[in-house]
């Protein structure tokens, strides 16, 4: 991983902006909902970003009406961001394996196959910045998927930041 600091808002649009011709064609509208200051974060870009593109290509192949709400949440220790959409949803039974490798919850439409790598593999990039990710849903009313990225001044790792000499 090659941390740097970065803006969450700037990589959220960044991956908004990749998506934009998939939610044009799927006729699907998208918002941005910011919470409190958001300072900038000690994280790997392109994995997080990458971990922003799944959730958002994922809420818009299992949304055929409406669309998808971003919301960034400065909380105490961690920034939460969130990907709600309002689509089919997940059964319950089926939130937990969604997260596993080659696991998918149970579609008919050949339109939302995958792998079942993209979950599994966004879960391991944020567990990498200390930080965890799951879902919550309901069948027939949408899905949100949660990343909690912990505030550079929380985490054992910014301690050791601190204690770096300035050159």
């Amino acid at each position: 991983m090659f941390r740097e600091w970065h803006d969450l808002r700037v990589i959220v649009q960044e991956a908004i902006e990749t998506v934009a011709p998939l939610l044009d064609q799927r006729h699907l509208w998208i918002q941005v909902e910011e919470n409190g200051d958001l300072p900038l974060l000690f994280v790997d870009r392109t994995r997080i970003r990458q971990v922003l593109l799944n959730l958002l290509n994922n809420a818009a192949r299992y949304t055929d009406r409406g669309g998808i709400t971003v919301s960034l949440q400065v909380r105490e220790a961690d920034v939460l961001l969130e990907v709600r959409d309002t689509g089919v949803g997940i059964a319950p039974e089926q939130l937990d394996i969604i997260f596993e490798e080659f696991r998918q919850a149970d579609m008919t439409s050949r339109r939302r196959e995958g792998a079942g790598l993209g979950l599994a593999i966004s879960r391991r990039f944020v567990e990498l910045h200390g930080g965890s990710m799951w879902a919550e849903s309901q069948v027939n009313k949408g899905s949100t998927f949660f990343v909690a990225l912990p505030l550079p001044w929380t985490s054992a790792e910014s301690d050791a930041l601190r204690q770096i000499p300035e050159l």
